[in-house]
């Protein structure tokens, strides 16, 4: 899933969402900590089935300091699959990437499942 613009909001409805597609890759661009303005989301309202491999790049010389959390998917809906591949951007110093976490939250009274991903430092 790559759009012609480097940094944005995706929607989708509907269920069954890039259900390993092949090449089956969501591509997600980070230049800052704003989701929708400086880093690429997914809004999902339906069920997502998982399988495709997850493409991070940094873009605008963006070096995330250690502890940035980002929710890149976050959605009602979510099956009990994960990422069929990851493939996150070399960080600064001794920072390394956690692995995609998913998380449950309840925000104005509604359940969201979202997938993040954070910038540790040991």
């Amino acid at each position: 899933m790559r759009g012609s613009t480097p940094i944005g909001n995706i929607n989708m409805s509907g269920s069954n969402w890039y259900t390993n597609v092949v090449p089956g890759q969501v591509h997600i661009n980070i230049g800052g900590p704003t989701p929708k303005t400086q880093y690429g989301q997914i809004s999902l309202a339906g069920t997502l089935v998982l399988g495709m491999t997850l493409k991070v790049e940094l873009i605008q010389n963006y070096d995330p300091p250690a502890q940035t959390t980002f929710e890149i998917i976050v959605g009602n809906y979510f099956t009990t699959a994960d990422f069929g591949g990851v493939t996150l951007p070399q960080l600064s110093g001794t920072k390394f990437w956690a692995p995609p976490t998913r998380v449950e939250k309840t925000i104005n009274g509604v359940h969201y499942t979202v997938y993040t991903l954070q910038v540790r430092q040991p």
